[in-house]
């Protein structure tokens, strides 16, 4: 039975073209078997939110251009909402990829499933998830896990190395069209099961599509605590989160999918103690803020 090394899904040529472009494709990062438990988790999701605009929170929906209707785009906390995206935040492979590269004291703050519906996917603008804030050593950066593939017609679009590049340089494409020839990018083309991790400050977008394929992408964020300790979190907050990574690293253990592996050891320091009363909510919402202003 194979034993999954902590670090093994990247090298260090891979890390370090990901420090210096701002992604890196993972393929095959998820078995078979897991991949089908998240496709039967999140189409559930997914068909509850489109049958109609739900309020509960989380769920959202952007204007179609050609009917008028609302379509669903995004569901927050899916980590909250399905048990086969809860083990898969406690991947053990997937943490060690994390913990190569932004160092072992890190936490998540936040999961979201975001989905291109079939016949109508949105423009995504040329933007950044961060900016001259993020600049240095050590990276943040999200873990994109693939549930459907990505062809041409429904990837994102990066600039290489526009996450090296000062505020004033990427503020020029912030919020344009996205148009990948005019700005050089490169399409990231996935298959399901595949990881792609991107830098909170790599330009990255996705012209609209008709395509009749649904897209589904999991959203992981992962941070060093150094960093979040620069945005003044909630008192509180690196405890919670770091308990909320802990209780899903549990939940995997506990499962089929932890057969084979070795658990990811996570002991990260955390400014002040955790909080010792019970389990934690899986909405991150009620963990706190980790930007406040000073």
């Amino acid at each position: 039975m194979r034993q999954w090394a902590l670090t093994e899904l990247i090298n260090d040529e891979q890390a370090q073209f990901f420090r210096d472009n701002g992604y890196l494709r993972i393929p095959g990062a998820v078995t078979a078997q897991e991949l089908q438990q998240l496709q039967n988790d999140t189409q559930g999701l997914i068909d509850y939110g489109a049958a109609e605009v739900r309020t509960e929170r989380g769920y959202q929906y952007y204007d179609s251009t050609v009917t008028g209707e609302k379509i669903l785009i995004r569901i927050e906390y899916p980590v909250h909402r399905s048990e086969a995206c809860k083990r898969l935040m406690g991947h053990p492979s997937m943490l060690g990829v994390v913990e190569k590269i932004s160092g072992r004291d890190f936490i998540s703050i936040g999961d979201a499933l975001v989905v291109k519906m079939p016949g109508e996917g949105p423009q995504v603008r040329w933007h950044r998830d961060g900016g001259s804030e993020w600049n240095g050593t050590p990276q943040n950066f999200n873990v994109d896990t693939y549930l459907d593939e990505a062809a041409e017609d429904t990837c994102i679009w990066v600039i290489p190395g526009s996450n090296r590049w000062p505020d004033e340089k990427a503020e020029a494409w912030q919020g344009k069209d996205c148009e990948p020839a005019a700005a050089g990018a490169v399409p990231c083309l996935m298959k399901a099961g595949d990881v792609l991790l991107h830098d909170a400050r790599v330009l990255h977008g996705s012209p609209r599509t008709t395509a009749p394929q649904q897209r589904r992408t999991l959203y992981y964020w992962f941070y060093p605590i150094e960093v979040v300790q620069r945005f003044n979190p909630t008192p509180g907050y690196c405890g919670r989160r770091s308990k909320f990574l802990q209780q899903c690293i549990d939940a995997r253990n506990q499962s089929d999918c932890a057969a084979g592996e070795v658990p990811f050891d996570y002991r990260p320091c955390i400014p002040g103690d955790p909080p010792d009363d019970g389990p934690v909510s899986f909405i991150y919402g009620e963990h706190g803020a980790w930007m406040r202003e000073p």
